[in-house]
């Protein structure tokens, strides 16, 4: 099947080629939020020494990433639905781009976080829009294999991006970090341009900021969402606690590198990858509800 390449066109796939291309670039586009989070992180000190400011106020930059991309999530989606998901994927890479090339020239810490708002605002659009896109294309178990493959991606690059920004710190400094996921948004927006087109067909739907208001009040009231949400939230919480912590634990006190601080992140890449094939056998054995009990 050919790629779609004119907005409003949109097929699903049925060459096994062609799926793998769109959920290829649709893990890219998952992954780099992730990416730009946690890439910085064997590089927090020399930041901080760099921009003289103490360790502990140079991870705001990832505070105010992590606050500006669950904002910008919140807008993206209506967005979407009312112009589409190409422009708002395309104009996301744009400004993430801009957002990296300002935080790798920033010579202060107000400069680095406004590059580092931008970013979360670029990287929020493709995050989210990626999954929209799987459903516009996929349905069935097509579907559900697209959204695992787009979860791996977006569970891997956490723990394997400080080991590639381990390894650029070490050889070129930490200012190179933001170069890297700067290129890898112009890969991305390359790559996402070739194999897709618009792919949201259905009826747009008009921005209209009471009824979307009322719809995020009647999820956040809504305890079959609220509960999981809530505890998905501690979870993550208390990891990227551990991950703003982390660097000044393993790099200032017990004298790691750069490097080896990434193979400690890249490390629980392997116990959540265990985890997760554990958790498909503990839940067809105990039960869904034991399972995420004992959990």
């Amino acid at each position: 099947m050919a790629d779609q390449s004119e907005a409003g066109e949109t097929a699903l796939p049925h060459a096994p080629a062609s799926s793998a291309r769109q959920i290829a670039v649709l893990a890219a586009l998952a992954s780099m939020g992730t990416l730009a989070t946690n890439i910085l992180l064997p590089s927090l000190p020399q930041m901080a020494i760099s921009l003289n400011v103490t360790s502990a106020a140079v991870t705001s930059a990832i505070t105010i990433y992590l606050a500006a991309f669950a904002f910008g999530q919140l807008l993206v989606g209506p967005l979407s639905d009312r112009y589409g998901r190409r422009w708002p994927v395309l104009i996301g890479f744009a400004v993430f781009f801009a957002g990296s090339v300002w935080c790798g020239l920033a010579n202060d810490l107000p400069n680095l976080l406004i590059g580092r708002v931008l970013q979360a605002s670029g990287a929020c659009a493709t995050s989210v829009l990626s999954r929209a896109i799987a459903r516009d294309l996929f349905s069935g178990a097509a579907l559900g294999r697209a959204m695992a493959l787009i979860m791996i991606a977006m569970s891997t690059a956490p723990g394997l991006s400080p080991l590639v920004g381990g390894a650029l710190d070490q050889a070129f400094g930490w200012r190179s970090e933001f170069l890297f996921v700067a290129l890898f948004a112009v890969i991305g927006a390359i790559a996402y341009s070739y194999v897709f087109g618009e792919t949201h067909s259905s009826i747009r739907i008009p921005l209209d900021p009471v009824a979307i208001t009322k719809t995020y009040l009647g999820l956040i009231s809504d305890r079959r969402f609220a509960v999981p949400a809530a505890t998905v939230s501690l979870v993550i919480g208390g990891l990227f606690s551990t991950f703003s912590a982390a660097p000044r634990l393993f790099i200032e006190a017990l004298q790691f590198t750069p490097i080896q601080l990434g193979l400690f992140f890249a490390g629980t890449v392997l116990i959540v990858f265990a985890a997760g094939m554990m958790a498909t056998k503990f839940a067809s054995r105990y039960g869904l509800e034991r399972s995420i009990h004992a959990g």
